[in-house]
C-alpha cells in the first residue's frame, strides 16, 4: 500500500517529503538505503532523518532494537547527501553548520551588566544540549580573542527523560539547573547564563509547565533565553501571563505576513499587498509597487538566510493605527538595524502605511571596558 501511495504522489504531482527513522538492528542499513533510494526514485524533493530515541522508561527489549550508533546514522546521511543531490536533514544534526550566530550573541554580553554600570558582563556561561555542545564550543572560541569578556560553554544532559535524548527542545528546566549549578561550582563568578529558547513555550514554560524564571531563581544568577537568530530574551522578573491572546495578535499577524518575504522570495506579492495605498512612504522617499519590491529584494540580499527580526513589539496609537518596531540582524553578525512599521486598520484588516528604517548599528562599537 505503501509503494501504491507513492505511485499516486507522483502521478498526480504532489510534493513528496520522505521521512525515515533508521533500525539498522532490525533491517539493516542496506535495507534503509534501498528505502532511501525508492524515495528518490518517487521524486522526493527532500528528507528528513531521525536518530532513533529512547528513554529511561524504555524497555531493554526496545532499546536493544533500535540502537542506532550515532557515528553510523551521521555517516549514513554524508553518503545520502554525496550520492543524491536532495536536500536532507537529519535530527540530531551534529556536523552541519552552526544556524546560531554566536558572535552577534557574544556582542550582545557587552552591554547591561547592572554590575559594571551597564557595561560587560565579565564571565558569561552558556548551557547548551549535547548536540550542539561541540559547534558551539568551536565558534565561542574561534571568536573569543576579539571579546574583552570570558565565555564558557557546557552541555546539559537530559536527566528527565535520559536514555540518548539530547537534544535542546527535550531539556527541562531542572536539567538546567542541575548543570548550571555543577558549571558554577567550577567556574564561580559567572555574572550571566544563557540558555536556549527551544524548551520553552510563549509563556517560557517547558514541556512540565515549569518556567524558565525557575533557572534563574535556582543559580541566583541573571540569564537569558536565546533563541536560533541570536535574539535574546532576560528573563530579569517573575512574569504572570494569562493564556488569552494579545491584543497586538492582528498587528502580529499582519506583520508576519508581510514579513514572509524574507522567508521566501516567491511571497513578495504577499507582501506587497499588504500595503494599504501606493506610493508607500518610506525613509528611502515614496515608493511605487515596483520600487518597494526591489527594495525588499535588496533586503533579503542583506539579511542572512531564512531571517527574522531579533526584537519585535508593538503600539497602538489610536482607533485605528498601530506600530511595529523591529531589530533585524545583517550578514554581519555584530551589525543590526531597526525598523518602524506604521500601520492602519482596514475593513480587510491592518495595512502598512509607512515604513522608517534605522542606520545599522555596530553592537561592538562603544563598548564599556572591563
Amino acid at each position: 500500500m505503501s509503494l501504491q501511495a507513492l505511485e499516486l504522489i507522483r502521478k498526480y504531482h504532489m510534493e513528496l517529503k520522505g521521512t525515515i527513522v533508521p533500525l539498522p538492528v532490525i533491517c539493516g542499513w542496506e535495507d534503509i538505503e534501498k528505502t532511501y533510494g525508492t524515495f528518490m526514485e518517487h521524486g522526493a524533493t527532500s528528507m528528513i532523518m531521525y536518530w532513533p530515541g529512547y528513554t529511561v522508561c524504555s524497555e531493554p527489549g526496545v532499546v536493544k532494537e533500535v540502537t542506532c550508533p550515532l557515528e553510523e546514522f551521521t555517516g549514513f546521511a554524508e553518503r545520502m547527501r554525496a550520492k543524491y543531490n536532495v536536500p536532507l536533514l537529519a535530527f540530531p544534526e551534529m556536523k552541519a553548520t552552526l544556524i546560531l550566530p554566536v558572535k552577534r550573541v557574544m556582542a550582545l554580553t557587552l552591554r547591561g551588566n547592572g554590575k559594571t554600570l551597564g557595561g560587560p558582563f565579565r564571565k558569561v556561561l552558556w548551557l547548551t544540549s549535547e548536540a550542539a555542545f561541540s559547534r558551539i564550543q568551536v565558534s565561542v572560541a574561534m571568536h573569543a580573542p576579539s571579546f574583552p569578556n570570558e565565555h564558557r560553554v557546557v552541555p546539559v544532559p537530559n536527566r528527565t527523560y535520559g536514555g540518548n535524548i539530547m537534544v535542546a527542545g527535550l531539556l527541562m528546566a531542572d536539567d538546567f539547573i542541575t548543570a548550571g549549578k555543577k558549571a558554577l561550582e567550577g567556574w564561580a563568578g559567572a555574572e550571566l547564563v544563557l540558555v536556549p529558547r527551544t524548551p520553552f513555550d510563549w509563556l517560557s514554560r517547558d514541556l512540565q509547565r515549569r518556567p524558565a524564571h525557575d533557572i534563574r531563581d535556582a543559580l541566583g544568577v541573571p540569564v537569558w533565553l536565546v533563541n536560533d537568530m541570536g535574539a535574546v530574551d532576560p528573563l530579569l522578573d517573575r512574569l504572570f501571563f494569562r493564556e488569552t491572546p494579545s491584543g497586538f495578535t492582528p498587528l502580529q499577524d499582519a506583520m508576519n505576513r508581510y514579513n514572509t518575504v524574507f522567508q521566501d522570495a516567491n511571497a513578495v506579492d504577499a507582501s506587497l499587498d499588504l500595503v494599504d495605498a501606493y506610493p508607500l512612504r518610506t525613509s528611502w522617499g515614496d515608493l511605487a509597487r515596483e520600487d518597494l519590491k526591489a527594495r525588499l529584494m535588496m533586503e533579503r540580499q542583506k539579511m542572512p538566510p531564512l531571517g527574522r527580526p531579533l526584537f519585535q513589539g508593538f503600539e497602538i496609537l489610536g482607533a485605528s493605527r498601530g506600530l511595529c518596531i523591529e531589530r533585524w540582524p545583517t550578514q554581519d553578525e555584530v551589525i543590526t538595524y531597526r525598523k518602524w512599521t506604521f500601520l492602519v486598520k482596514r475593513e480587510a484588516g491592518w495595512k502598512v502605511q509607512e515604513i522608517v528604517q534605522g542606520e545599522d548599528e555596530n553592537m561592538m562599537r562603544e563598548n564599556s571596558p572591563l
